[in-house]
């Protein structure tokens, strides 16, 4: 009798997995990573924030930076992954990106928010009128 009930609830658990699997293998995909959220206005304030120093020599440059985004959607680590020009160019595009950008978070595979990285370059031009 116990094997009996044994065999049924073994077949019962492998039919619940077999369905289970099977509508995993049906459900679309919800993963996607993260965007930004008002980049325009964003990017804007980290151009308005020229080093001043950097302003008055006339110094250019550009700055290749990641961040890693909370599942909130906010920076909140900042590593430089190239620069051109002085390297107080490499603090302001990092301060820059944690002070003011914003994302709508990535989405793990179940659709929750989640961590994430996104790269971008930030340049420094001054303009001559």
């Amino acid at each position: 009798m116990m094997a009996a009930l044994d065999k049924c609830n073994e077949e019962r658990v492998a039919a619940r997995m077999a369905a289970r699997a099977k509508a995993e293998a049906n459900a679309p995909e919800l993963r996607r990573g993260a965007t930004t959220s008002g980049e325009r206005q964003w990017a804007g304030s980290i151009q308005q924030n020229y080093p001043s120093f950097l302003l008055r020599e006339m110094a250019q440059g550009s700055v290749g930076v990641r961040v890693q985004i909370n599942s909130e959607g906010r920076a909140t680590f900042c590593e430089v992954t190239q620069h051109k020009g002085p390297a107080g160019f490499a603090d302001a595009a990092c301060l820059g990106m944690l002070r003011y950008a914003r994302f709508s978070p990535a989405l793990d595979a179940a659709g929750s928010p989640t961590w994430a990285t996104y790269a971008t370059r930030i340049t420094y031009r001054v303009n001559s009128n």
